[in-house]
């Protein structure tokens, strides 16, 4: 239902979604999933039983939302009072958006949100780089949407279990110290930037560039070809579903050209073991279930060196 005209005095049943008039508004959920948008006006809105999702999709500015603290300011928000519900959904322009204890499904909807999950198991959702996305307490998820790139830094990001790829969407977390598990879910070709810590990173469908960053990191890869990406002081790196017939190894370290490659089989020959000279022995790659004689007869279709 969507209103925009004179106020209503009249009662609707069976309505599972509900965007409300310019005025002062009250609306009341059922027991099914339902999403409420109240337009502007102070309005009083409650989700009622089911996972009910509080929406201001449509505002024209930024909203300031917390299930926490029961603020309502700025833009459709402004006067508001709310009960019920346990999703969040902001504006286009950027919003503060907070959860509570309870399990939150929050989303930002474009612009440079600041969101907050607080309590609970929460999924907070943004489409470009965000002023600060804080899962709280509990396993959070951050879910990226929209295109473009997404940076995210010890500023910005704190409290998140996993990150999740889902759209057309580059990732850089070069700027957190961090380690984290990412995983791209879209067969979009995206390039991804790990921490300066541990990352577990798990791409499986596009063609993809792959840079774990600094630290031991564990590189999990299938679909497309693939282009590992490693520069200096990469640390110790496994590699999971190289193929040796599609996928890259792209080197960008001061000074180091093929004829610096070190190859040497592991665990009877199964594994490959790739260093290079003179470079600090910290900084290795591993690549698993690719023997190293078939990396040499491959060598120079496999790496690429230099910017």
């Amino acid at each position: 239902m969507d209103n925009t005209g004179a106020k209503l005095h009249d009662t609707f049943s069976n309505i599972f979604n509900l965007r409300l008039t310019d005025f002062d508004d009250s609306a009341s959920g059922d027991g099914n999933n339902n999403v409420i948008e109240g337009g502007a006006g102070g309005d009083s809105l409650y989700g009622g039983a089911g996972i009910d999702t509080l929406s201001y999709a449509h505002s024209t500015a930024g909203v300031g939302v917390s299930f926490a603290s029961d603020l309502a300011t700025q833009g459709d928000a402004e006067g508001d009072t709310f009960s019920g519900f346990e999703n969040l959904l902001g504006s286009a322009h950027a919003d503060f958006l907070a959860g509570n204890d309870d399990n939150n499904t929050i989303n930002g909807n474009g612009d440079s949100d600041d969101i907050y999950g607080n309590g609970g198991n929460d999924r907070l959702v943004i489409s470009e780089t965000p002023g600060v996305v804080n899962g709280g307490g509990g396993t959070d998820f951050l879910f990226l949407m929209g295109t473009g790139s997404v940076s995210l830094t010890n500023g910005n990001f704190t409290g998140i279990e996993t990150v999740y790829i889902r759209n057309d969407v580059d990732l850089d977390m070069s700027g957190v110290s961090t380690g984290a598990r990412i995983v791209s879910q879209t067969s979009a070709d995206v390039e991804i930037i790990g921490t300066s810590g541990a990352d577990r990173i798990v791409v499986s469908r596009g063609s993809n560039v792959i840079e774990g960053g600094a630290g031991g990191d564990k590189i999990i890869a299938s679909g497309r070809d693939n282009t590992f990406h490693f520069e200096a002081g990469f640390g110790r790196d496994n590699v999971y579903g190289f193929d040796i017939d599609v996928d890259h190894i792209s080197v960008d370290i001061e000074g180091v050209v093929a004829s610096d490659v070190i190859l040497r089989g592991l665990n009877n020959g199964r594994d490959t073991l790739v260093t290079f000279k003179d470079v600090a022995s910290s900084n290795k790659i591993i690549l698993h279930d690719v023997a190293s004689a078939d990396v040499q007869d491959a060598l120079n279709e496999l790496f690429v060196f230099g910017a």
